[in-house]
């Protein structure tokens, strides 16, 4: 008769428990090592603004294109809480096309550095397209007309993100339930401009250009409209 306690588990059971004991020491060991020696790797950055609209380049400016759900600077945030509200109704309607005013909206530095408009005539450039669009959806045409939804299109400082610009206004050209028609506005005369507008007249995307008026933007070819006059005809007129 044994003179201590009754064993909890019978003898044979005992070198059982010890392996696993033994494997669970192990497992908390191995954790541990791997924690340690081989970390997890830190969260990517959410890139995210809104929907159509991420963060690119070097200032991680929100770029893309938005029906005025995101606001890309401060200077610009009635104009485009007016164009969102107006977007709406035009969708309400169902008989709608949209067409795309885009140019650098935001900037990392001085707006002159960066050989872009001004945010003041940048403002004031959406303010005119939100008149237009208001009175086209207001007064309208002849005969069956459809309203306008009025999307803006960020290309970034000194319009550096213009190629996923491009392609996001590419696929929406190519997307029926989108009804793009037509991209409008451009900014400066700058070389991304350029690249910008030879890139849509590829995608075969129709473009109005506002103020640009370099010589390289040919309205000979086909695609893009000039509204602006041209540096050697603003000279001509002007000598």
């Amino acid at each position: 008769m044994s003179d201590g306690p009754p064993s909890r588990y019978p003898s044979r059971w005992r070198p059982l428990w010890r392996l696993l004991g033994a494997l669970v020491c192990l497992a908390v060991i191995t954790v541990t090592v791997r924690q340690c020696v081989f970390p997890d790797p830190p969260a990517k950055p959410d890139l995210h603004c809104a929907p159509g609209v991420v963060k690119r380049g070097k200032g991680a400016e929100c770029v893309g294109v938005t029906d005025g759900a995101y606001v890309f600077s401060k200077e610009l945030r009635e104009v485009t809480r007016k164009i969102r509200a107006e977007n709406a109704e035009a969708e309400k309607s169902g008989d709608w096309v949209a067409v795309a005013y885009t140019e650098p909206m935001t900037r990392r530095g001085d707006w002159k550095a960066a050989n872009d408009r001004g945010a003041d005539v940048v403002r004031q450039s959406l303010e005119g397209a939100y008149l237009a669009q208001m009175k086209f959806n207001h007064t309208g045409g002849e005969g069956r007309t459809p309203k306008i939804k009025l999307l803006l299109a960020n290309s970034g400082q000194s319009g550096e993100q213009w190629k996923p610009m491009v392609r996001t206004l590419a696929a929406m050209a190519d997307d029926p339930e989108e009804r793009l028609v037509g991209v409008a506005g451009f900014g400066q005369s700058v070389k991304t401009t350029e690249l910008a507008v030879e890139a849509l007249r590829e995608k075969g995307v129709p473009m109005v250009g506002s103020t640009v008026a370099a010589e390289s933007l040919s309205t000979v070819r086909p695609m893009f409209f000039r509204v602006a006059s041209t540096t050697s005809d603003q000279a001509a007129a002007a000598a």
